[in-house]
């Protein structure tokens, strides 16, 4: 519980200033939000109402993430290159994961899959992109280009491991603490941008 709530804090203080990140923020809270509550109310992962949770807000938040990443190829010179390169790189890491995970697959895993692919693709997308952005937008594109690219990894080895303990623990406190990383990151730096364009 503290976890939940240390991340829910922590995406808050990002969240609160004006930014294009309000969309994806808002997702990750209502994720934090609603998870924390079904596993309070006495429902744990193997149930149907957190399986349904888990996949409506997972979606909502990988919509807002390509929201993002469509914002942010703007600034590259050729962004129909960067997509189409970026999709051939999550497509084919997908392609690997896919033939190495044991058959057949369950919805699970398949949506991790999903999951871990969108990331790669935001994460490319927006690394490349940044190199070109403005210098105030640059730091905020570049890492959350490294925290989505970090997390599809992380995604990809866990489905492919999942039966190991070490990955299970894992699974337990990196993406959280990656992502409370991030978002207290983001909350200092949007604060810095709003003061210097205000």
């Amino acid at each position: 519980m503290i976890c939940w709530t240390l991340l829910t804090l922590v995406t808050l203080w990002a969240w609160l200033p004006k930014s294009h990140l309000r969309p994806y923020l808002s997702a990750q809270l209502a994720y934090n939000v609603s998870l924390e509550t079904i596993v309070l109310a006495g429902h744990d992962e193997t149930t149907r109402l957190y399986h349904f949770a888990y996949y409506l807000f997972t979606s909502i938040i990988l919509a807002t993430m390509l929201e993002v990443t469509l914002i942010y190829m703007q600034a590259h010179p050729h962004p129909g290159l960067l997509m189409l390169s970026s999709a051939v790189l999550s497509l084919t890491t997908f392609a690997f994961a896919y033939v190495g995970l044991p058959k057949p697959l369950h919805g699970y895993d398949r949506f991790m899959l999903l999951e871990a692919t969108t990331l790669l693709f935001c994460g490319t997308c927006t690394g490349l992109a940044s190199a070109f952005m403005r210098t105030s937008n640059r730091p905020v594109a570049a890492s959350l280009a490294v925290l989505w690219i970090a997390l599809a990894l992380f995604r990809f080895g866990f489905n492919l491991n999942i039966s190991q303990t070490t990955w299970i623990r894992l699974n337990l406190w990196l993406p959280f603490w990656l992502v409370c990383s991030e978002f207290l990151y983001l909350g200092f730096k949007l604060r810095r941008m709003n003061e210097t364009a205000g």
